[in-house]
């Protein structure tokens, strides 16, 4: 934490800094140049105070929450939603909940909202400010100028290995890494690697689900000497939803809680080689793989050919019949955003007057999430 007159600047999480940057975030401080402050490699929350206003950030991914609410004329913000709720005496958020639950794909029909009405989550890539008058949420990353494919990869490039590179020259003595093959976390594993360190990688061989993989993983682990891989075979293999009840309590419901006992399955050995720095690739697909609905765009487009051929290669991807894949690209295109999601509503109506439990309605509505 710094301090210089008025003007004040926490930095709280992951960050690879020096003093010197810190010292400079305080002119971004007295600028309201939010956006500078998020730019440092790392995961973490920023406070300012300017005098006037405090301001909270969030990281761009929104990785560090940060939750708000009112209880009389006083704003509360906190880093997790039930401290506020209690604080406010909030109940729970029935609609939101369901939300949660059976379309979190969804992400415009949960927005700002938590399980618990009256206690709101700031977006990633966002500031809440709180004056004595006021408080509202605002971005503060500026509009980018649009860049074409091979300068957007430089730029994804030079980050990942400005991150990478930063927690390689922490002080961290055992680094791990999730290993599972794919490209996320074998990019992050092999990174740290040639950056220099000793990492152990970690492999879930699952004989319940078995794919190719695995075999990625250990030709890549083959060829970095610094990378030290395990293979992990538990018997009985772990399924989705096995061991729940001794799962982590967190603050909101967390899509991944199903597959917790898979997950802690094979990070159990991170933990027993003693990690004081674990890398995992998981989210990269969300964020970087293209969206099923770019196929309605080429569909609306009338782009025919180039359709069918993203088409086939998503089918294979997803293990699914080509030809249902070009028909939902077709029906999106001639669907409506409001008709979407009324048919989403009518499908959720249908499901749990037929059956009960939100496994059967979770199923019935994969028919209708590719309109949303």
């Amino acid at each position: 934490m710094l301090e210089d007159g008025t003007s004040r600047l926490a930095v709280i999480g992951d960050v690879w800094l020096s003093g010197g940057d810190l010292a400079r975030g305080l002119a971004h401080v007295r600028r309201s140049d939010w956006h500078e402050l998020t730019r440092w490699p790392g995961s973490y929350w920023v406070v300012a105070d300017t005098g006037t206003s405090t301001v909270v950030l969030t990281d761009l991914c929104g990785q560090r929450p940060v939750y708000h609410a009112r209880l009389d004329d006083i704003v509360l913000w906190a880093t997790q939603a039930k401290p506020l709720a209690h604080a406010t005496k909030a109940a729970v958020d029935q609609a939101g909940m369901v939300r949660r639950l059976v379309v979190p794909a969804l992400g415009d029909l949960v927005g700002a909202q938590t399980t618990f009405a009256g206690v709101h989550r700031v977006p990633g890539g966002h500031a809440l400010t709180l004056t004595a008058r006021s408080r509202h949420v605002d971005p503060y990353e500026p509009e980018s100028p649009p860049m074409t494919f091979t300068e957007s990869a430089v730029r994804l490039r030079d980050a990942l290995a400005t991150a990478v590179e930063a927690r390689a020259t922490s002080p961290a003595e055992t680094i791990t890494a999730d290993f599972s093959g794919g490209l996320d976390s074998t990019t992050l594993a092999l990174l740290t690697a040639r950056a220099g360190r000793d990492v152990l990688g970690v492999t879930l061989a699952d004989r319940l689900n078995p794919n190719d993989d695995v075999s990625y993983a250990v030709l890549a682990a083959t060829a970095e000497p610094r990378l030290r891989h395990e293979l992990v075979a538990p018997e009985p293999p772990p399924t989705f939803f096995n061991d729940l009840l001794s799962a982590p309590v967190t603050d909101q419901p967390h899509s991944d809680a199903g597959r917790w006992a898979r997950k802690w399955s094979y990070q159990r050995h991170a933990v027993a080689a003693g990690s004081t720095l674990h890398l995992t690739g998981s989210g990269g697909d969300l964020l970087l793989a293209t969206p099923a609905t770019c196929l309605a765009d080429l569909a609306a487009g009338g782009h025919h050919l180039t359709l069918w051929r993203a088409a086939r290669a998503r089918a294979r991807l997803r293990h699914r019949p080509v030809y249902d894949v070009a028909q939902n690209a077709y029906q999106l295109a001639d669907t409506s955003y409001p008709d979407a999601l009324r048919q989403l509503a009518a499908a959720i109506r249908w499901a749990a007057s037929v059956h009960t439990g939100v496994g059967h309605c979770a199923g019935w509505l994969q028919v209708v999430l590719p309109l949303g």
